[in-house]
């Protein structure tokens, strides 16, 4: 490991000055458009569930929703990005299930070509089961597997799910998520195997399955990803929390013979907690999950996840790797005293894994603030950042669009690599309101080598809500000038540029606001944030709170659009009645007794991420 790399890689407030990007990492512009894919299923939700490349180039992506009449939904698209209409009903699979509710949160494609949606099958969020369905190469149901093509298990919990499967040698399959008790949060790490036909096989663990209450204690504990070593040997990696209301979590480590008993060769009996923080940093209470596992060709495992030094900050949530010897203990050489951190943006996580033939690294995962992006790093066989890659090491991936915005709260992202070292990424997005439910995919490939002129579009800044009417941002009247970040993601090659204008509403031009309007230029290689300057107009009166929008239109070099529309609303300080629409509460002067309603909402959002990804943890296998 170089001196970059003493388990700090710093990759912090990456727009904050112009980085030139080496053209690896840039959009894909003959995948979809400019590099992007949505799905947006009408009246309904589109949450991601893995993705799986298969041999032709085509790829295959799991689909949670709320339809009760489209269970284990999965979709094909080709390899320009384009639904596959050859699969399923125009490229998804569309079945009903009567009396449950199939979701699907993880894909398996199996040797013979055969597609595996894994998940939850109930009525509702609680009362579920192992459920899984099985689909022919042309998306058609699989009649021999399970009862018409569905395999239900009830492992003995009020909640039971999967999150990660992978098929044996012998073509049987195994399942890995939780057991949730029903009482005080308490989840258990649960497996089982199911035959070639579906049918239970009696022969793994204990009558089928292995139930592991981690620490013995009343922590959530949960599989969220699964894999095969080459000699069979399972490694189920997730959470492992030793009480609830926890002071501390560890990533949860098993690793169990094919047929599911404990190998004790691995630290002493067949799992290990890890909790392992860098020598520089004493933080007391610690937090570290893993999302993601993979075997370096040496038998070490390594482990990418995320870290929360305290609950309760918002700004602590760090992405994280640690690597383990082959026998479970912690490798010390790697990063600093075993742990690696990754600062990206004031809070993030890693939500996938994949390596590359020559050791490098790559994991995706989303930028949590008010809104979000999505990104992709890489990083050496070293452990350094790699900084060809995107900027500075980090790729972005603008996942809006016109007035819709990304929002925090749906999925996780998931990620593959193709033949040719292009990255495809997924995830899921809320579509402008992101209190409505209505949620999209977004699919992203980006390039290895070559240069993408990139994206335009607002910036997300803390202070940015989303609402019906899309991105809001909230300023007082007496603030003088306001200045609107505009950025450029997703490549930098040649020179582009985009027009904006403001647009009067409540507030008008000449009154409320100086009217603003002209074209944003950015130079071959250039991605440093250009900025908007208005004017806002102060007086005496007291008034309803009034909006206008900026709006970005005609990009030029080939650039394309992400989020267009930006609504501004200029809130009067000689009033104390509520302005018609949601905002942040002005920020404390001092004093203390009242939060922010910054922070408020801050904690607010960390905990529906934290509520989300226990029940959203969806990878591929």
């Amino acid at each position: 490991m170089t001196s970059a790399g003493a388990g700090w890689v710093a990759a912090a407030v990456l727009a904050a000055c112009p980085v030139v990007s080496a053209g690896a990492g840039d959009l894909d512009a003959s995948f979809g458009d400019g590099g992007r894919v949505f799905v947006d299923t009408p009246n309904d939700t589109d949450v991601a569930a893995g993705v799986i490349l298969q041999a032709d180039g085509k790829l295959v992506i799991g689909r949670a929703n709320d339809s009760a009449a489209d269970d284990f939904s999965i979709l094909r698209l080709n390899a320009d990005g384009s639904p596959d209409t050859s699969f399923g009903r125009n490229g998804r699979t569309a079945l009903d299930y009567a009396g449950i509710k199939g979701t699907t949160r993880v894909v398996l494609q199996q040797s013979d070509g055969r597609l595996v949606a894994a998940g939850t099958a109930g009525l509702g969020s609680f009362n579920t089961s192992f459920g899984l369905a099985r689909y022919n190469g042309d998306g058609s149901v699989d009649t021999g597997f399970g009862v018409n093509g569905a395999v239900i298990h009830e492992l003995g919990g009020q909640s039971d799910g999967i999150n990660a499967i992978v098929e044996q040698a012998d073509g049987r399959l195994v399942a890995a998520g939780y057991a949730y008790e029903g009482s005080g949060g308490v989840s258990d790490m649960a497996l089982a195997r199911f035959n070639a036909d579906g049918s239970l096989d009696a022969s793994f663990g204990t009558n089928g399955s292995v139930i592991v209450n981690f620490h013995e204690g009343n922590g959530p504990d949960e599989v969220q990803w699964l894999m095969q070593q080459a000699d069979g040997k399972l490694l189920a990696v997730g959470t492992a929390w030793p009480s609830n209301p926890a002071s501390s979590g560890d990533i949860g480590v098993l690793r169990l013979s094919p047929d599911g008993l404990p190998d004790i060769t691995f630290d002493g009996d067949g799992r290990a907690a890890v909790n392992v923080q860098p020598s520089s940093r004493n933080w007391g209470s610690y937090f570290l999950t893993a999302a993601a596992v993979a075997l370096q060709p040496d038998g070490r495992i390594l482990l990418a996840g995320s870290t929360d030094y305290t609950v309760w900050d918002y700004g602590g949530c760090l992405p994280a790797l640690t690597r383990l010897n082959t026998d479970g203990s912690v490798d010390t050489s790697f990063g600093d005293s075993g742990a690696m951190l990754v600062f990206i943006e004031p809070c993030a996580s890693f939500e996938g894994i994949v390596m590359e033939p020559n050791g490098d690294l790559y994991f995706p995962g989303s930028l949590y603030a008010y809104n979000t992006d999505l990104f992709v790093v890489r990083v050496t066989a070293s452990g350094d950042l790699d900084t060809s890659y995107g900027p500075g090491g980090v790729a972005i991936v603008d996942a809006g669009d016109g007035n819709n915005t990304a929002s925090i709260l749906y999925g996780s992202p998931d990620i593959v690599r193709q033949p040719d070292g292009r990255i495809v990424t997924v995830a899921a997005t809320s579509v402008g309101d992101p209190g409505s439910g209505d949620t999209r995919l977004v699919i992203a490939r980006l390039l290895a080598d070559d240069n993408h002129p990139g994206v335009l579009g607002f910036r997300s800044v803390s202070y940015d809500f989303a609402g019906p009417e899309g991105t809001l941002r909230v300023e007082p009247e007496n603030v003088g000038i306001a200045e609107i970040p505009v950025r450029r993601t997703g490549g930098s090659s040649g020179a582009v540029s985009v027009d904006y204008e403001a647009v009067s509403g409540s507030a008008e031009s000449g009154t409320d606001f100086t009217g603003t309007a002209g074209t944003l230029t950015w130079a071959d290689n250039e991605t440093s944030d250009k900025i908007i300057s208005v004017s806002i107009a102060d007086d005496t009166e007291v008034e309803q709170h009034e909006r206008f929008k900026l709006i970005l239109s005609n990009p030029s070099g080939d650039a394309s659009l992400a989020t267009t529309e930006l609504t501004f609303e200029i809130r009067d300080v000689e009033s104390h009645s509520p302005g018609p629409s949601p905002g942040p509460a002005p920020a404390s002067q001092g004093g203390g007794g009242a939060a922010s309603g910054e922070t408020l909402i801050a904690l607010a959002v960390w905990w529906f991420r934290i509520l989300w990804r226990r029940r959203q943890a969806f990878r591929v296998s």
